[in-house]
């Protein structure tokens, strides 16, 4: 009938509502299926397996329950599975080797791995199989947010297609050096995100010996050893998160104090952080906050970085004028660190516009300058003093916290720039330490005048006694 001859099949957003019907299994010659975001519940039913020369199969965003059938076993040509964002429950027991993009993410599917793919959000347990070596054809490996647990397989390095893998918020341990084999690593990897996990050991060298590599996440891990520069030999790197490497909850020392203080304490991470770092040619974002690295941040230079976070560290010396001076900055966060100076040469977040006008009496540029929206500039509980620059109390500015934990020199409170948190409460200049000076001298005043009301009171008794003998 027609159904049987129909070779596309596309309802994607009609909104529809109710189950699969099982008449559409009669499409036996349908190669693409996609009823994407289409209002449908219910379960796939059993007979979709005589559509066998199906190539794509989307139902993504809809609220189809029950387990998934083994019907798509039979679609020897299925390259496209998209069964994500629904409401699937069970264990996963069929496998796709010939699938090359299959997502079966945001579900409630349980049990072990059997198909290391887009499968992140979900209920997952147990190891990554060493099996995985069967699905040579995946691009993409996205297992995160799930309860995995255990080593990585040495297999996983030898997915020569996979561009994308992401293990993040599981609770994998060991080192990294079973994703690499001899000494070498996925010359095609893309995106690499191996955060919230407890790994150890050192981040390996051989992990950015590879022109491909874009973007790596480590964050919160239980990493030691020092920053190598061999990062900076992966030059086509856009983004570098590399914040908390020991602050992985598996390794944090926690501390509870009568049952009402919780709070916890990681390792710092020793060495310093490579400057070659900052001008990797691709650079635009790096996050390295919450390591306590100790190190200079002066001679700094920063190529074409546009977010640059580093609060919570060790970081000594001034702003160097690359950073302070970028174009390209859109957010800095460099709180909480030992950074110190004034912030004269602060020009983040302005845009300078020069022209030369040729005026017949002087031939100087006429600048014009204006400030970008969206800029987000956090300085606080730094060595900061001097003036405030007048531009960071524009209202265009996402977000200013200068203030707090620095010495700014102001006429008011009016003229801090409104919009940091800690306007209403700053004191300007010197008058915070002139405030605890106050209390020193008031308390060394009242420990002083308590002495000498004692003192001439023991004299007292003193002369009382001695004349007391002399009668």
């Amino acid at each position: 009938g027609a159904l049987s001859s129909m070779v596309l099949f596309n309802i994607y957003r009609t909104k529809l509502s109710g189950s699969l019907p099982e008449a559409l299994s009669g499409m036996t010659n349908t190669e693409y299926f996609n009823a994407h975001e289409s209002g449908l519940t219910g379960t796939i039913p059993s007979s979709f397996a005589l559509m066998i020369n199906m190539n794509g199969f989307e139902v993504q965003s809809n609220y189809l329950t029950g387990t998934i059938p083994p019907v798509f076993t039979t679609m020897l040509n299925l390259n496209y599975l998209y069964l994500d964002s629904n409401a699937f429950t069970g264990r996963l027991e069929s496998m796709y080797p010939s699938v090359e993009f299959l997502r079966i993410n945001n579900n409630f599917l349980t049990g072990p791995l059997v198909i290391p793919t887009t499968s992140n959000n979900n209920l997952f347990t147990g190891t990554v199989p060493t099996s995985i070596i069967h699905f040579n054809v995946l691009q993409v490996i996205n297992i995160g947010s799930n309860y995995f647990t255990g080593q990585l397989p040495t297999t996983l390095n030898q997915l020569s297609r996979l561009i994308v893998l992401v293990l993040s918020s599981n609770k994998l341990t060991g080192n990294l050096y079973n994703l690499t084999s001899d000494y070498t690593f996925n010359n095609h990897l893309v995106t690499l995100d191996i955060s919230d996990n407890a790994f150890v050991g050192t981040l390996p060298g051989v992990l950015f010996n590879t022109t491909s590599l874009e973007t790596f996440v480590a964050v919160k891990n239980c990493f030691s050893g020092s920053l190598s520069d061999t990062i900076c030999h992966a030059q086509s790197l856009q983004l570098l998160d590399i914040s908390g490497l020991t602050a992985g909850l598996d390794c944090a020392l926690n501390y509870n104090i009568l049952h009402a203080l919780n709070f916890y304490t990681v390792d710092y991470v020793p060495g310093d952080i490579p400057s070659c770092i900052y001008s990797l040619p691709n650079l635009t974002s790096f996050y390295c906050s919450g390591n306590g690295i100790k190190t200079s941040f002066s001679g700094v230079t920063i190529n074409q970085v546009s977010k640059l976070t580093l609060s919570y560290n060790r970081i000594e010396g001034s702003i160097p004028d690359s950073v302070a001076q970028s174009v390209y900055l859109e957010q800095i966060d460099i709180s909480y660190n030992r950074i110190g100076g004034d912030l004269d040469s602060l020009t983040i977040g302005i845009d300078i516009d020069t022209s030369t006008d040729i005026d017949i009496y002087v031939d100087t540029p006429s600048i014009s300058t204006s400030v970008r929206e969206n800029i987000s500039i956090s300085l606080n509980s730094n060595y900061f003093s001097g003036e405030i620059p007048a531009y960071l109390s524009n209202s265009s500015l996402d977000a200013v916290d200068i203030l707090e934990g620095n010495m700014f020199q102001c006429l008011s409170v009016m003229s801090l720039p409104q919009n940091d948190p800690n306007a209403h409460k700053y004191s300007c200049g010197s008058k915070q330490l002139d405030g605890w000076l106050y209390c020193a001298y008031c308390f060394v005043g009242v420990i002083l005048c308590t002495w000498m009301f004692l003192h001439s009171k023991n004299s007292s008794s003193s002369s009382s006694s001695s004349s007391s003998s002399s009668s």
